[in-house]
């Protein structure tokens, strides 16, 4: 929001990257910018990753957050209620929360608390998954398809490498039919080489996650640094 009362907010199914560091301090997502009295949102099957609070979430009189995973190094959620307003009217349970185990994790009016504390504060997230992740032993890999809803055989496909492997495998049989010849491009260089084509033969994609060529943005002058290993996004499209 900018400043003025939002409502009717829904976020479902995004994916979101900052590089996760002790140095982070500021939001990767933040639902609230100085307006109050803000009504109803929804955040539903999110993958918010990095930044300090990965997730900052104020004034509004509504929340529903289910479904969604946080990761951080540092704080992963700052919440703050309007005032009138207590936090059982919210529907807040069901999450992931991958971090270091700080005392801090979480802050609650202004209070930091660990996990045990934001659970007993709020009330919230007594069905939610705690996971405590350390420097080279982290959270996994994970692979989300998203197919496009208007054009047949393309997809985007968004990784999460925390184990940093040279490759992962994407399952796309709910893109492309056996038969169908593909390539894959990486969303950083979209228009350079793609990093991956062939005739789908029913087989898991495998895909390389090393350090990739990024393009400048047009009008800038630097190149980003890259998020590969760790992140990765690739478009898959259908060429015959």
């Amino acid at each position: 929001g900018g400043r003025q009362p939002a409502e009717r907010i829904t976020l479902i199914s995004n994916y979101t990257y900052e590089t996760p560091t002790d140095g982070d301090a500021k939001p990767n997502v933040r639902l609230h910018y100085e307006a109050t009295n803000n009504k109803d949102l929804t955040v539903k099957d999110n993958y918010f990753a990095g930044g300090s609070p990965v997730a900052s979430v104020a004034d509004w009189l509504t929340v529903t957050m289910t479904g969604n995973t946080f990761y951080g190094a540092k704080q992963l959620l700052e919440f703050s209620l309007p005032q009138g307003v207590a936090a059982s009217a919210y529907t807040w349970d069901n999450n992931t929360y991958y971090e270091a185990a700080r005392a801090s994790a979480f802050s609650f009016q202004g209070q930091s608390l660990d996990f045990t504390g934001w659970q007993n504060a709020t009330g919230f997230d007594h069905g939610s998954n705690w996971n405590v992740v350390e420097a080279g032993h982290t959270g996994g890999v994970r692979v989300f398809i998203r197919p496009n809803l208007y054009e047949p055989g393309r997809a985007n496909i968004v990784v999460y490498n925390w184990d940093k492997r040279e490759s992962v495998d994407a399952d796309v049989s709910g893109v492309l039919q056996r038969g169908a010849k593909y390539e894959v491009r990486s969303a950083q260089n979209f228009f350079g080489a793609p990093v991956l084509a062939g005739t789908y033969d029913g087989k898991p994609l495998r895909l390389p996650t090393g350090a990739q060529k990024i393009a400048k943005p047009i009008g800038a002058n630097f190149r980003p640094p890259p998020t590969a290993p760790e992140f990765s996004v690739f478009v898959l499209l259908k060429t015959s």
